[in-house]
């Protein structure tokens, strides 16, 4: 590299010298690459760590977040260039806008999570989403919750048994043994244990992917003897229909639609649960 003359160039070598003996000098300073944005840089992350740690549902709830709140706000900064500040005018932004307290929450833990790996894979130095959950507003305000009264609950069965027949069992199994929609929409014959009195959760079922249940475990729920004869009779019914219907095989799961299929719970709550 050319500096000028020789006085300035021995200046520049003094410069050097003392960065050195400091250990500040960067023989590869002129090297060094831009770091990406954080919108390619979700992308790597997408494509390498969450396809291998997360779930399906997981992941498109990640995908969801970062475009309709991330990508707008930090998608074209470099990695190197997003600072606690940044993370705190989007925490302030979104409430702002009506974002509720658990909906900036999963924000920015998918913040985190995503530079966390930036971490990780030696890009940044430092985290600057880390720790900036106490800029979230405490969100005090009860959760209202109407459960069934008795009354309630008996009259929503008998105007099941009158309109909606078929789905009698599986809307018993939910009153029965507080099992979540997805738990019921994945069960499989075989997991039930009409002996030992129990069901047993083994899957859960989110936009239409079965996966395992929620926090990964299975877990066995008690099976009243009303709801035991109930299903059993069901079973039985679901051979009947398979041939009276000419299917080639029987459905593959315990409840199902009226083609034999996996039920759709968005369909079932329209048609059936509101009405």
């Amino acid at each position: 590299m050319k500096v000028g003359t020789k006085k300035a160039a021995e200046v520049v070598a003094d410069e050097i010298v003392a960065e050195l003996k400091l250990g500040k000098f960067d023989m590869n300073r002129e090297k060094e690459k831009p770091l990406p944005t954080f919108q390619k840089y979700s992308e790597v992350f997408m494509s390498g760590y969450s396809k291998n740690k997360h779930k399906k549902s997981t992941r498109d709830s990640y995908r969801n977040v970062l475009n309709l709140h991330l990508l707008p706000e930090l998608g074209t900064l470099p990695l190197n260039e997003i600072k606690r500040k940044n993370i705190k005018d989007l925490i302030y932004k979104k409430q702002e806008k009506g974002l509720s307290a658990g909906s900036v929450k999963i924000m920015k833990a998918y913040t985190s999570s995503i530079l966390s790996q930036a971490v990780d894979d030696e890009l940044i130095h430092i985290n600057p989403a880390a720790n900036t959950g106490k800029y979230i507003k405490r969100d005090d305000s009860p959760k209202e919750i109407h459960p069934f009264s008795w009354e309630e609950k008996t009259a929503f069965e008998v105007a099941i048994q009158e309109h909606f027949p078929r789905y009698y069992p599986f809307f018993l199994c939910a009153l029965r043994t507080g099992m979540r929609e997805g738990e019921l929409i994945a069960l499989q014959p075989g997991d039930i244990d009409f002996k030992g009195g129990f069901i047993e959760v083994k899957r859960n079922c989110v936009r239409g992917d079965v996966t395992s249940p929620k926090n990964g475990k299975t877990r066995r729920v008690d099976m009243s003897s009303q709801l035991a004869a109930v299903l059993k009779l069901h079973i039985t019914k679901r051979k009947r229909e398979t041939l009276k219907k000419g299917w080639s095989e029987i459905p593959e799961w315990l409840f199902y639609n009226e083609d034999g299929k996996m039920i759709d719970v968005s369909n079932l709550r329209k048609r059936v649960f509101y009405k």
